[in-house]
């Protein structure tokens, strides 16, 4: 499950870390492992808001 409820918000589950490996004769890479972290919602919309800005994720005005 990419997401967990809690009594104090959404968890969303993200990968911090990953190791991937590309077949020969393919141009797509696989995920062999992955280390993941369960990081708080807004606190990813926080950093995206403050990193991106608001029109870059709303498409411009935002009123």
């Amino acid at each position: 499950m990419p997401w967990a409820v809690l009594a104090w918000g959404i968890l969303c589950r993200v990968p911090v870390s990953a190791t991937y490996t590309v077949y020969h004769g393919s141009s797509e890479p696989v995920m062999m492992a992955a280390e993941y972290a369960d990081i708080p919602a807004d606190a990813i919309a926080r950093y995206l808001v403050e990193r991106c800005g608001v029109d870059a994720i709303f498409g411009g005005d935002s009123h």
